[in-house]
């Protein structure tokens, strides 16, 4: 999942998953601040749980983030969260 800080990535994990204890997740934007990658076995892929973007605490990870995804030749899907309250934002398109 991708999206901007604290639009909801690491809660929807957690809810596909039927836990809230495999991404952590809390109110403040920036939790995730690194490529989580989680295996599941309620999950018939793998699911991984990129840093928003946006107002993330910490340094920049558009470009580490960029990265993986051209990279990853084993992508197939990416989704792109938007926050239903605020709809698309500048920093949505500019990634």
């Amino acid at each position: 999942f991708i999206g901007a800080s604290n639009v909801g990535k690491s809660s929807l994990l957690n809810a596909l998953t039927r836990t809230q204890k495999l991404a952590p997740a809390k109110d403040d934007p920036g939790v995730t601040r690194s490529i989580d990658w989680y295996k599941c076995s309620r999950l018939p892929v793998d699911v991984i749980d990129l840093p928003g973007y946006g107002y993330a605490k910490g340094s920049h990870y558009g470009p580490l983030v960029a990265d993986f995804i051209v990279q990853r030749k084993s992508l197939r899907l990416l989704y792109c969260l938007v926050d239903a309250r605020t709809g698309i934002r500048p920093c949505d398109w500019k990634f």
